[in-house]
């Protein structure tokens, strides 16, 4: 049997904040399925690849328009691999835009560090980032919009 006190301790939780944050010592953890919900900081991530009961940390989006007639940027493998970051001197500059560009080809959302003035708040849409996996999933109000699909297989209600 796995200590529920050992469980809290590795993930940095006192049993007080696991009750404040919802989170319900198990004794086996294998076993538990929390489904994802806009109301709890620790659930199953939502992505097929990953599936781990996990801390999630919430974010707000902000919205910044584009200039006149502008369009979204798209960026694919094939822009990734043409593109030549020599002329960047300074090595930890090249190596952050090689990771942007690597997280732009991959088409999957992210969290980009920018911090400017905020144009706008997007209300009623938030993020939420898995701690074991690092990938964000998109809510709209109370609903999980993306991933659209891999959630984490649901527990058979016979306990099949």
């Amino acid at each position: 049997m796995i200590d529920p006190d050992a469980i809290m301790a590795i993930v940095g939780w006192s049993p007080a904040e696991a009750v404040k944050t919802k989170v319900q010592p198990v004794t086996d953890i294998r076993a538990k399925y929390v489904p994802a919900a806009i109301d709890l900081v620790s659930f199953n991530c939502p992505h097929a690849h990953c599936g781990a009961l996990a801390k999630q940390s919430w974010y707000t989006l902000h919205a910044e328009p584009m200039k006149k007639d502008g369009t979204p940027l798209i960026i694919d493998e094939q822009k990734v691999k043409d593109t030549n970051l020599d002329h960047i001197e300074a090595p930890e500059e090249r190596k952050k835009l090689s990771w942007w560009l690597e997280q732009m080809a991959r088409g999957r959302p992210f969290l980009e560090p920018h911090r400017d003035t905020i144009d706008y708040n997007l209300a009623n849409v938030s993020l939420s980032l898995c701690y074991s996996c690092n990938d964000v999933a998109i809510w709209i109000y109370d609903r999980l919009v993306w991933p659209q699909r891999g959630e984490a297989p649901r527990r058979c209600p016979s306990l099949c």
